[in-house]
């Protein structure tokens, strides 16, 4: 297990890194700039690599891990765009939210794994609450 984990923030750094990347270049500065190496970059992959080692240290169903994996991953994008730019893209935010109806409707989240199903699911209501609250 020490092994996934620390392959996952191995990988989850590369990714990170990645992800910091990117946000220097798109969306496209107004400006046509493209930001360097900085503090966000270590901030980025250093949290990438946290994510992905604390998810693989929890969860070792590949199912669990490839759901919220997807979740992780595009969080780190967003983090990374909204870092650099002060934005959260569309592109990412509103296939995300359609995603996490998705798993919630196939009751796939491994988060809410374990509660009632009386009436409405208490994982349903819980992911409903925690929606309206954010």
């Amino acid at each position: 297990m020490t092994m996934a984990i620390i392959l996952a923030a191995v990988l989850g750094g590369a990714y990170g890194f990645g992800a910091d990347r990117l946000a220097a270049r798109w969306p496209v500065h107004e400006d046509g700039s493209v930001r360097g190496m900085d503090w966000r970059t270590v901030a980025v992959v250093l949290g990438s690599a946290a994510s992905f080692a604390l998810l693989a240290g929890r969860w070792s169903d590949p199912l669990d891990l490839a759901v919220l994996g997807i979740y992780v991953g595009a969080l780190i994008v967003l983090l990374a765009t909204d870092l650099d730019q002060k934005l959260l893209p569309d592109l990412i935010t509103f296939p995300l939210m359609a995603y996490a109806l998705v798993v919630l409707v196939l009751e796939l989240n491994p988060v809410l794994a374990g509660k009632s199903q009386v009436l409405i699911a208490d994982g349903d209501l819980t992911a409903l609450l925690a929606a309206v609250a954010a």
